[in-house]
């Protein structure tokens, strides 16, 4: 364990991190997914138009739940080596139902980490944890441009009403607790996944 000294409320500051990066992670990746069932629903008159928009905001989703990744895998390793126990438990994720809710599910996810990691780094400083601050100030960055992309996603104006699709028989078994067990078990991984990067 490293010489510095630490205090419950630093590492509970650390794992408020990390429960927002699983959150992050996972809701940017089951955005990135929505993306094709989104796009199933275009009319066909939008669909060249709309099919590069839509596939340009799902590239982005995708990019940005990979970098919430290795944010958490940071964090996590972090904890460890300050002598904590990181959670595996996310803050509550949010998805949407379409470009905009995208955008200002984004928007309110990225400003809750600034606040947060402002915090992080104040206290980082307080405490002269100078590796935990200089992580924190290279996640800050990524987050600060996530903000801004949500930001612009949040104004789209003007997107589809998208006519319910009857269902089909195949898509009875996606019920809400069957898609509430996929979450937990995407978690699980985020978790693992970081874990073993700690190891």
């Amino acid at each position: 364990m490293l010489d510095i000294k630490t205090t419950p409320e630093y590492l509970d500051l650390l794992n408020k991190g990390v429960a927002r990066e699983i959150q992050v992670a996972v809701q940017y990746m089951l955005q990135h997914s929505k993306m094709e069932k989104l796009l199933r629903k275009m009319i066909p008159e939008n669909i060249l138009l709309d099919k590069t928009t839509y596939d340009q905001v799902g590239k982005v989703l995708r990019e940005f739940a990979i970098q919430e990744m290795k944010h958490l895998g940071k964090i996590m390793e972090r904890i460890y080596i300050l002598g904590g126990e990181a959670t595996t438990k996310p803050t509550k994720v949010e998805i949407g139902n379409s470009l905009k809710e995208f955008g200002v599910l984004g928007l309110k996810a990225e400003t809750e980490a600034l606040q947060l990691y402002r915090k992080i780094l104040d206290m980082a400083g307080k405490l002269g944890d100078w590796e935990t601050r200089e992580i924190f100030e290279h996640i800050y960055e990524d987050e600060e441009k996530h903000f801004l992309q949500f930001q612009d996603y949040s104004e789209i104006e003007g997107e589809p009403d998208f006519p319910e699709v009857p269902e089909e028989e195949f898509q009875a078994v996606y019920t809400d607790d069957w898609i509430a067990l996929l979450n937990r078990a995407v978690a699980g991984e985020l978790s693992y996944c970081a874990v073993y990067k700690s190891a």
